[in-house]
């Protein structure tokens, strides 16, 4: 938990935010890898055809709204993101069996603990320098939101899905995230989509199918 909010905050501080969403899409290809070598489960070659598939609409989907910015020039911000989605996937595969054997938010619990400890280490000096008293009403429920929805409750369903469907299943849906935030994005911050993007949807879409019905 610790290692991947480092990874993904410093690789994101690093390098752009096309190249930091398409990296983390590498995540299910982490997750086929770990299962294979560790033999935890059989893959098959329409999940690995899958998993390939999307991560090319995922690069569609990006490629547009990139302004300009869509390098692929591998730097120190590029491996931090690539680290991160290894952690990220690794994760999944060891709260899988932890989530299987105690309940959900006893797992989270003391998930959420073990790694706000040394990430309270890591960002010591910025605290800090944090005027705590003038954040306004606004931030604070946004802080309160941020830590309760997104990483509390989205990471217990994230771990629930691994522990009842697997990392296999469960990792396909990092695609699905990059289909729903576009949605997110069309209609509240007022993002239109380009051909691109519903190009990149589209064969997101057909990836997670192809690789789902290669499930044995």
């Amino acid at each position: 938990m610790a290692l991947f909010q480092v990874f993904f905050m410093e690789g994101l501080q690093r390098t752009s935010a096309f190249a930091t969403n398409l990296l983390q899409g590498t995540e299910p290809l982490f997750a086929l890898l770990l299962l294979r070598i560790l033999a935890r489960a059989r893959v098959s070659p329409r999940q690995w055809w899958g998993v390939l598939v999307s991560l090319l609409g995922a690069l569609f989907f990006f490629l547009e709204g990139s302004a300009g910015d869509a390098h692929l020039a591998f730097g120190p911000g590029d491996l931090l993101n690539l680290s991160a989605a290894f952690v990220f996937a690794l994760y999944g595969l060891v709260s899988g069996p932890l989530f299987e054997r105690y309940p959900g938010h006893t797992v989270m619990a003391i998930t959420m603990l073990a790694g706000t400890i040394p990430l309270v280490a890591w960002a010591w000096t910025g605290l800090r320098a944090v005027d705590w008293i003038g954040l306004g009403p606004t931030v604070w429920a946004g802080v309160v939101f941020s830590s309760v929805v997104p990483l509390y409750l989205g990471f217990w369903i994230w771990n629930w899905a691994v522990a009842k469907k697997g990392l296999d299943h469960a990792s396909l849906y990092i695609f699905v995230d990059i289909v729903l935030s576009g949605c997110f994005a069309y209609a509240f911050l007022g993002e239109r989509f380009g051909p691109l993007r519903l190009m990149g949807a589209v064969v997101i879409v057909t990836g997670v199918y192809l690789a789902r019905s290669g499930e044995v």
